[in-house]
């Protein structure tokens, strides 16, 4: 049988509530610059944050199906 590792990176959403107003999570905060884009700053670098990674697991479990992949996950 072939298979074929289709993976997200998500983002915990414990992150997003502790960095919300500013907070940070284990030392990793979040900005917003004026255009709206997020960046997540990590030992003083930033790193984008991409909408995607807002996304929950229930939305990975949604759209995977619609392109004729079987979602498997490990036990």
């Amino acid at each position: 049988m072939r298979t074929i590792d289709i993976h997200a990176h998500l983002t915990p959403q414990c992150f997003w509530r502790a960095t919300e107003k500013g907070g940070d999570w284990h030392s990793i905060t979040r900005e917003r610059s004026a255009r709206g884009i997020e960046t997540a700053v990590v030992g003083g670098e930033r790193h984008p944050l991409p909408l995607r990674a807002r996304w929950k697991r229930d939305h990975c479990r949604w759209i995977l199906p619609t392109q004729d992949e079987e979602v498997v996950e490990p036990e």
